[in-house]
């Protein structure tokens, strides 16, 4: 309080109308595996659709896990899913070679060397849907030979009647030839064999099935595609003033070209301009061998008169509107141009959408340069943009220029590599041609025990600062399970969702056990021993859940239900279930509420039970703690128990006094935090009780607890405590119990009984 000297009137504000904040408890926790999406990183999920489009659909792999979490989601809306690989064994696929990319992060701490062997592009994450990727780009690249550089802009009208002898070439020693694919009309390398692509081998080498080839060197080579002749014509090895005639069937043709090296031609790029000085002109056109940019068969290339650049027959063009990149707003404010580039992903193999070359996503219009924006000012950098927005693409090696970019010195100037800025004067390297990538070597390995909790529910450990109610095991036992026990019960704030090993109710063929051999097995995994009867069906000594929490929650196995994604009917635990009701009853009752019996515990898409437990059955699992869902015929699947695997007895074994406990502690220590570096005296201690009181009065009024006391006053928080700079608060709770059995006393009396006289003594 500031000194007066006077007298006056000072305002103060004292704030008393602190309350404790609602905490939730509906939010659940998952470790699995999966074909896709990010690796060893919190995801949050929110229905069945969300799953599918993060981490695709399930297979015969990874069912158990994917319905897990679906099972969740069926009930609950906030599911965060953490997906787990063999790190020593998965791979991204490439346009190389794959490599493992957990996450965006972990891309992002990629050395170059790292993604220069993934290749140009690598899958988003790792996994073997990766390998149906195909990637496809183009700028405005000239159309151009595969060994040699880019075919000039005249763009003549294809003549098969070339006539004069076309100059005189120096040397007769390199072949060289490309083929145009008969639906793109794309020049493609003359090695390749992708797709229906026509592709003739390099004279010496081995043709294709249907080609015929003469053993004599320059010889005429043949192919024949269905009514249409694909032909090369003569060539003289050897001899002076040696050419080239083509000729064109209706959907394709194919040029070779022999007798040319590099040392005819200056510098290391050779375009058909150089060949107006070999071979001077021809009679028919008045120019040079110009009219071989003309090969689309009567039309240019482009569909724009004279530009003879390649994107025009780019198969994927059409995609794209026919719009040429060419160069950006804002690098043409900047003073470049060439800056642009396409970019389409395709499902090759239809592993995506169930069928073939299904377009996935479209890149149009991306910058090659470094400090590219649109016009609302985002980023438009093609590495940063594809990085950022692709859900199947990294860029990997955007630096290689001999597969992006054009060798050599362009007429306008030394053109700038791809990552350059866009600045006066600069010209951004062209393609030596359009890119059709297919990735591959992509490779999800099973995750191995060590995999699967420390890469997977190690993201989940951290109480402060990951803000979990509910962990599902999925098909986790064993030492997998007691690793999650473990961490349940160290954060002291979440509840463990588990189901036995699937080998205590199904065969190896996945048939059902009977019913008293399934609960026998039930019981020794849980106790840790040989299971009964007939001497034991499995040895559950080693792999077993011989543990006391009362974080951990067991039920008796697994459900039949149908797979809508592959039309097939399977075996899953039940785990996912049991926390999903156990929500459905936070959102329409509370949490302190039993999630189980026929009003709150009704399980969905139960085809079937492995084993439906019989009442003597059902002693047995409950008895040791594993809660039995039983299918009661006309009133549904039915979880038919609460307990936690607490050993002892006491209110901490059932469910719902142990998740009403979790929120008065998590709700009361997040309030008391504001009484830190308070000063320990009648007033702060005052404060806290009259902030805890109505907050537990309230939980008391609403069916949690039946009374409580709080004390914290000088009798708990003497010198000594002050002195040592604690604070300390003794809050009493006695909560309310659910009903587990229930005794109905029907009593026959004679007819002149007073009921009233008896009613105290039966």
């Amino acid at each position: 309080m500031a000194f007066q000297v006077s007298p006056g009137v000072q305002v103060r504000e004292i704030d008393l109308t602190t309350i404790i904040p609602a905490v939730s408890t509906t939010i659940a926790g998952f470790a699995g595996r999966f074909q896709w999406g990010p690796v060893d990183q919190r995801v949050t999920v929110s229905s069945i659709n969300d799953l599918n489009e993060v981490f695709q659909g399930p297979n015969d792999d990874n069912f158990n896990f994917w319905f897990t979490a679906a099972n969740f989601l069926g009930y609950g809306n906030n599911l965060q899913v953490v997906r787990v690989v063999n790190e020593s064994s998965s791979k991204n696929s490439g346009t190389s070679q794959g490599i493992l990319i957990k996450n965006t992060d972990d891309y992002e701490s990629k050395s170059a060397t790292d993604l220069d062997n993934a290749g140009f592009f690598a899958a988003k994450y790792p996994g073997s849907l990766g390998n149906s990727l195909f990637v496809s780009q183009s700028d405005n690249t000239k159309v151009t030979l595969p060994e040699f550089g880019a075919v000039p802009t005249a763009a003549a009208t294809l003549s098969s009647s070339t006539a004069s002898p076309m100059g005189t070439i120096s040397e007769n020693t390199t072949t060289f030839g490309f083929v145009i694919d008969k639906d793109s009309k794309e020049i493609v390398a003359s090695t390749s064999s992708t797709g229906d692509l026509v592709t003739i081998g390099a004279f010496g080498s081995t043709p294709i099935t249907g080609v015929t080839q003469s053993s004599a060197s320059g010889a005429v080579v043949n192919a024949f595609i269905g009514n249409t002749t694909i032909q090369t014509t003569t060539n003289i090895g050897g001899a002076v003033n040696d050419f080239v005639r083509v000729v064109s069937g209706n959907t394709a043709c194919v040029l070779k070209i022999t007798g040319v090296t590099n040392d005819d031609i200056s510098g290391s790029t050779m375009d058909f301009s150089d060949f107006s000085s070999l071979f001077g002109t021809t009679s028919d056109t008045g120019g040079s061998l110009d009219f071989i940019s003309q090969l689309s068969i009567g039309t240019t290339l482009s569909g724009q008169s004279g530009s003879g650049n390649g994107f025009a027959t780019w198969r994927f063009a059409e995609n794209f509107d026919q719009q040429l990149p060419d160069t950006s707003f804002g690098a043409e404010l900047r003073g470049s141009t060439n800056d642009l580039v396409h970019t389409i992903v395709v499902d090759e193999d239809g592993l995506w959408t169930g069928t073939k070359g299904t377009v996935l996503e479209r890149f149009s219009g991306r910058s090659k340069a470094n400090n590219a924006k649109d016009s609302q000012g985002r980023n438009l950098f093609y590495v940063e943009n594809i990085n950022d927005n692709s859900e199947y693409l990294y860029w990997a090696d955007h630096t290689d220029t001999a597969a992006f970019a054009r060798s050599g010195v362009a007429s306008d100037g030394t053109p700038v590599d791809w990552g350059g800025a866009a600045a006066a004067g600069n010209v951004f390297k062209t393609m030596k041609k359009n890119l059709y990538a297919s990735l591959t070597d992509g490779l999800e390995a099973a995750p191995t025990g060590d995999d699967y909790f420390t890469n997977g529910y190690d993201n989940f450990q951290d109480s402060e600062t990951v803000d979990v109610s509910l962990i599902l095991g999925g098909p986790s036992v064993g030492n997998q399970a007691k690793s999650i026990v473990s961490m349940v019960n160290a954060r002291k704030d979440a509840v463990a969702f588990l189901s036995p090993a699937r080998d205590t109710v199904l065969t190896s063929t996945d048939a059902p056990k009977a019913g008293r051999v399934a609960a026998a097995n039930i019981v020794a995994y849980r106790k840790g021993e040989n299971a009964s009867p007939s001497g034991g069906d499995v040895n559950y000594s080693t792999t077993n859940l011989n543990v006391s929490s009362s974080y951990v929650v067991l039920d008796s196995g697994f459900k039949y239900m149908y797979d809508r994604f592959n039309d097939v009917f399977r075996y899953v635990p039940l785990n996912g279930d049991i926390a999903g009701i156990a929500v459905r009853s936070d959102i329409e009752t509370e949490t302190w509420f039993s999630p189980a019996g026929f009003n709150r515990g009704q399980l969905r898409d139960v085809v079937k039970l492995p084993f439906n437990p019989k009442q003597a059955e059902r002693d047995n699992l409950y008895s040791n703690g594993i809660n039995p869902v039983v299918s009661f015929p006309g009133q549904g699947t039915i979880l038919f128990g609460d307990k936690t695997l607490q050993s002892k007895p006491s209110a901490f074994d059932r469910i719902n006094v142990r998740r009403l406990f979790i929120v008065l502690e998590k709700a009361i220590a997040t309030a008391a935090k504001f009484s830190l570096f308070e000063l320990n005296d009648d007033f702060t201690r005052s404060q806290f009780r009259g902030l805890i009181e109505p907050f537990l009065e309230n939980v008391q009024a609403r069916r949690g607890i039946t009374d409580f006391k709080v004390i914290c006053d000088e009798s708990n928080n003497t010198g000594e405590v002050i002195d040592r700079n604690e604070f300390v608060a003794s809050i009493f709770i006695k909560p309310a119990r659910s009903i587990n059995f229930i005794t109905l006393n029907f009593v026959a009396t004679r007819t002149g009984v007073n009921f009233d006289e008896i009613a105290g003594v039966v």
